[in-house]
């Protein structure tokens, strides 16, 4: 019999994996049809599944559908989908300008545990779902659709058309013939297991060590801040020093994050430090993708 919580770790674990591999699809997408659609129909279709998930009984298989469309989905409202915007509008500070962008994930991050934390304790995780859902009804979908624009005015290209310049004049199949590709390919996908494996299991570790539920959602809420810290740094570092020193600093930082976790008595700063870690390492992640 599979445990609620293996459950949950299991179907987390999945919709990271398809999130993976819906990557390049979602790419191919915004190239043929704009930024803007491709997010307003996987934020739309994600806060959908958010909803249908407060109605879920207890088949396993239904609940882990739910969680592989999620992870189809998600890809859409990533920052790979926003970063396609951000560095259309940007050639000065485009770092920065990319970090600052995303310190929404941040703020969502610190707001969310503590917002649905006492719904569920009180209510029972179907109106947390429910809650999840609403904000993105409610906030993320008008917001896109009545301010966000694939490209600035100054653009003479089409919507969805590639400047060959910004890429190094290099097609894709010339691209993924480098050593260059493949080495940010496998290090990046290293990065993301490190720091979103740990952020996937840092609730449960902490709640096993004795903290209660409450005060998880708070050491969860300060990787919010950890990820608002590492955005806008990493993209201020991006526009002034050399890009591949800056990566290998931020990476090195966030493997802290685990030795910090390894101990059986783990204190609550401790934790808080492991999760700002995470955060970081999360942040930073996204505006070196984007950016080199």
């Amino acid at each position: 019999m599979v445990s609620e919580k293996a459950a949950f770790r299991s179907a987390f674990s999945l919709t990271m994996a398809l999130v993976g591999v819906m990557a390049p699809f979602c790419g191919y997408l915004m190239d043929r049809w704009g930024a803007r659609r491709v997010i307003l129909l996987c934020t739309t279709m994600s806060a959908l599944l958010l909803a249908s998930s407060s109605l879920l009984g207890r088949s396993l298989a239904l609940f882990y559908l739910v969680y592989l469309l999620l992870g189809v989905f998600s890809i859409g409202q990533s920052p790979i989908a926003y970063s396609w915007i951000i560095v259309r509008w940007f050639d000065r500070n485009r770092g920065l300008a990319l970090g600052l962008a995303a310190t929404g994930a941040g703020i969502g991050m610190m707001v969310l545990p503590l917002l649905v934390e006492p719904v569920i304790r009180r209510f029972g995780w179907r109106s947390g779902y429910f809650v999840l859902a609403g904000c993105i009804v409610l906030v993320v979908i008008p917001l896109v659709y009545r301010f966000l624009v694939d490209n600035p005015p100054r653009a003479t290209a089409a919507p969805g058309t590639v400047d060959r310049v910004s890429v190094g004049d290099r097609t894709f199949v010339e691209a993924i013939k480098t050593r260059t590709f493949w080495l940010m390919l496998v290090s990046f996908s290293l990065m993301a297991a490190l720091v979103q494996g740990a952020m996937l299991h840092l609730a449960p570790l902490l709640m096993d060590r004795g903290f209660t539920s409450e005060t998880a959602a708070k050491v969860l809420s300060s990787a919010g801040f950890g990820l608002i810290v590492g955005r806008v740094v990493a993209g201020w570092a991006l526009d002034r020093f050399e890009p591949r020193r800056v990566v290998s600093i931020f990476f090195a930082t966030s493997m802290v994050s685990g030795a910090l976790l390894l101990g059986s008595q783990i204190g609550f700063a401790t934790a808080v430090l492991a999760a700002c870690l995470i955060g970081m390492g999360i942040g930073a992640e996204g505006d070196f993708m984007a950016y080199l």
